[in-house]
């Protein structure tokens, strides 16, 4: 049965089944003509007056009138039983008068207005048949119209599949549209009428039957992928199978519809592939990585990053939070990674993990985003612990002196500038000179000397304030910065360091002479103090006849 046939008949379907009383009435009218057929055979020979034209017209009326009942009273459209029962009631009454030998006028007049009106009635429930009919049949027309400009116009390959029921099920191909011949190299006129079998060969056939069965014996939609070596070369399909019911509920059809993923199922296995790459770089990379998303719950890290915080493993990494790492949460802007603001965030953080491994990491927070949406926050840290202790290393070393760790010349000339502009007044200057230190060199060496040189620095520290800026500024000279000390303090300090040295048991050459000057107000140069303060000290070294 073609679809046209399908629809129209769909379409005669649905005329009957908006009529609720059409058993009914269709009992009622056939039961009327028979019996109007019956009063006619049983009466008729009585009337010997009858016309045999007449006769036969009112034949003629009656057998036209069962058929009309008969073919098309499915169509249950009221106006033809309607005008066919007004009519058929006129001639009964007609038929009744030739037998009456006085018939009223009025009798005479209801028959002619009734078989007017049936005649009426009748002629325009025929026109509403026809009318119908053909608006049906546009539609049908229209609807396999529509059928066929998505069938030849789809870019999936479509294919329509004849099921023949004999011994067994078999498929038969029946059509192909235009996107179907042009994907697989196959036309319809090459496969129609053929089954799988005959078309792709035994094995591959087999494979492709078992679908077809599967879709025919669930009576339901099916979804699959195949791998089909077809004329046009080997391709990966994704195939539909749709049943198509008749009346009966029986499949006669097989709808398919099938698209070309390969080239999809290419780029999902090169995805898989470079997932597979980029999670051993994640994993095995000498850095540390953690993954997390904007309310920075942690998502995944490396082994490197464990490593790094010493942690037992991944889960208990994964456990915490970023932004209820205290040390962490002061660097964690939640709104500055979600903005427009591309930039990763850079920088150096130094804090002990919750596994109390001290770390100092250099970081980069980037973001990786898909359509303007922000999918996770990676973060790369570095173990900088070692260049950070080499750094301040070089850092301590460009500041202070090798020998003694006092601050050396080059910063105490920096913090003698800064001072200069300090506010903290009074500022004392105490310049020391280490006696009899040439004499040791010659006698002892410049070990010995250096040993003396080592003491009269601890002996410094030791007698100075913590804030006290104090550095050695020559070979055996040293100079002191006191903030906010004035000069009687200043006094007493280099007093005190003074007997510290003669008390010592190193050497009774073992002596320090010192000077001391004081900034009192912002007018005065820092400099000059020093200046002075060190002329002081040569005053009492030259006073105490030392060289």
């Amino acid at each position: 049965m073609s679809l046209k046939d399908k629809l129209f008949k769909k379409q005669l379907s649905d005329l009957k089944s908006n009529d609720k009383n059409y058993k009914k009435w269709n009992s009622y009218f056939i039961l009327i003509s028979l019996t109007v057929g019956i009063l006619w055979l049983v009466f008729m020979p009585v009337n010997y007056n009858l016309d045999l034209f007449y006769i036969f017209a009112e034949a003629f009326y009656l057998i036209f009138v069962l058929l009309i009942l008969y073919f098309f009273s499915r169509l249950s459209i009221s106006f033809l039983y309607i005008g066919w029962s007004a009519f058929s009631f006129a001639s009964f009454l007609h038929f009744i008068r030739q037998f009456t030998l006085s018939a009223g006028r009025y009798i005479h007049l209801f028959e002619k207005i009734l078989m007017s009106f049936g005649l009426i009635i009748f002629t325009f429930g025929v026109y509403l048949f026809i009318s119908r009919y053909y608006n049906k049949s546009a539609e049908v027309k229209q609807v396999n119209k529509d059928y066929e400009s998505v069938f030849k116009n789809s870019q999936d390959a479509i294919f329509l599949i004849d099921v023949i029921k004999n011994d067994s099920i078999n498929f038969q191909y029946n059509r192909l549209n235009p996107a179907h011949e042009k994907m697989t190299g196959f036309l319809t006129e090459e496969v129609q009428g053929k089954t799988p079998a005959e078309l792709l060969g035994e094995e591959l056939g087999s494979k492709v039957r078992e679908n077809y069965l599967r879709c025919f014996e669930n009576k339901q939609t099916l979804l699959y992928e195949e791998e089909l070596d077809l004329p046009a070369g080997k391709e990966i399909w994704h195939t539909k199978l749709t049943p198509i019911f008749d009346d009966q509920n029986n499949i006669v059809q097989l709808l398919g519809t099938s698209r070309n993923i390969t080239h999809q199922k290419e780029m999902e296995a090169a995805l898989k592939k470079n997932e597979k790459k980029y999670r051993e770089l994640f994993e095995e990379s000498p850095i540390g990585l953690l993954k997390s998303d904007l309310e920075g719950n942690i998502l995944d890290c490396n082994q490197q990053l464990i490593e790094l915080l010493g942690a037992p493993n991944k889960e208990a990494v994964k456990e915490y939070n970023l932004n209820s790492i205290l040390r962490i949460k002061e660097i964690w802007d939640k709104d500055y990674i979600s903005s427009e603001n591309k930039e990763a965030i850079e920088g150096e953080i130094n804090f002990k993990s919750k596994w109390n491994k001290e770390v100092y990491l250099n970081y980069k927070v980037e973001t990786v985003c898909s359509d303007q949406e922000i999918l996770e926050v990676i973060i790369a840290c570095r173990d900088i612990s070692r260049e950070k202790e080499i750094e301040n290393k070089l850092v301590y070393l460009s500041f202070h002196d090798q020998l003694t760790g006092l601050y050396n010349r080059r910063y105490f000339e920096n913090e003698l500038e800064r001072l200069n502009n300090s506010r903290r007044l009074p500022i004392a200057v105490v310049v020391g000179d280490l006696d009899n230190l040439k004499k040791i060199n010659d006698n002892y060496g410049h070990k010995k000397g250096d040993q003396y040189i080592k003491k009269a620095a601890q002996m410094i520290k030791n007698n100075f304030r913590e804030d006290d800026i104090t550095a050695r500024i020559g070979g055996d000279e040293f100079a002191v910065l006191l903030p906010e000390t004035d000069y009687k303090t200043a006094l007493k300090i280099s007093s005190r360091l003074k007997s510290s040295c003669e008390e010592s048991e190193i050497d009774d050459n073992f002596h320090i002479s010192t000077g001391c000057a004081v900034k009192n107000t912002m007018d005065e140069d820092l400099e000059d103090i020093f200046i002075r303060a060190d002329q002081r000290m040569y005053q009492e070294k030259k006073a105490n006849k030392f060289d």
